[in-house]
């Protein structure tokens, strides 16, 4: 889970309509957030992944549900209201179902920063406030099946990409001398494997995690350094990776 930014309201979403529709779901029960425009501009939300877990949605079986993140049967006048409308897996919105968050709340990554709250290890989540806590338990997001075993995959191909980019350009526990087509190998491996834990990219928590707290990826990070590999660009991914990453507290008892 990470930050999110609410872009501004779709000009669509314009008061009388909102007005109108509303009062057509408080009428027949009308699915009146069910349609395509809606559901577009809610996908990008949060860049067309589930805003709780991060795994893409309207691919394979994570078909995109609208989140009502106050619940409409609660609260029925907030059927439409912009902000309210989050884009949701289906696993995470069965789980969260007609939770009362104003009676125990939730995080809400347009409103709160996940960061303060949880924090990730061995592809689960931890908490680090009771609305940490009480997030983990409500949308189920340690479900072993569900949520563990896709991001227990993703951390492993992450820790053995690094693993494996370590071996293959040292010796003796440093890096060897490396010819500049090595160098570019090298930087263009590193550069895509932090691509992938940008905020735009499923599961970016969980890779820039991964990434950031890799035995080698400091090593690998020197030598780019040292070697005047690292550029504007690549310090940038960093910054998106620390910015997207949840990282163990410092002062995690172990």
């Amino acid at each position: 889970m990470i930050k999110l930014e609410l872009p501004p309201k779709p000009e669509f979403l314009s008061d009388e309509f909102v007005r109108t529709q509303t009062e057509k779901y408080i009428k027949n029960k009308s699915e009146v957030w069910n349609r395509g425009d809606l559901r577009k501009a809610v996908l990008a939300i949060a860049y067309s992944k589930c805003c709780y877990c991060e795994c893409e949605l309207n691919t394979g079986n994570n078909v995109m549900e609208i989140d009502h993140f106050l619940p409409k049967s609660k609260h029925p006048e907030k059927v439409l209201e912009w902000g309210n409308l989050l884009p949701s897996s289906r696993a995470c919105n069965n789980a969260k179902g007609q939770h009362d968050v104003f009676r125990l709340p939730i995080i809400n990554p347009c409103i709160d920063n996940p960061k303060e709250h949880l924090w990730l290890d061995t592809a689960r989540y931890y908490s680090k406030t009771e609305l940490g806590k009480l997030t983990i338990r409500v949308l189920d997001l340690n479900h072993f099946l569900k949520h563990i075993k896709p991001r227990f995959e993703i951390q492993n191909h992450i820790n053995d990409l690094l693993q494996e980019i370590w071996h293959n350009y040292t010796s003796e526990n440093e890096f060897r001398p490396l010819l500049s087509d090595e160098q570019r190998i090298l930087y263009n491996k590193v550069e895509g494997l932090m691509h992938q834990g940008t905020k735009s990219l499923p599961y970016s928590a969980l890779t820039a995690t991964t990434i950031l707290a890799n035995f080698y990826y400091p090593k690998i990070e020197d030598y780019l350094r040292a070697s005047g590999l690292w550029n504007e660009h690549i310090e940038a991914l960093r910054e998106e990776l620390v910015f997207c990453s949840l990282p163990k507290p410092s002062n995690f008892a172990t």
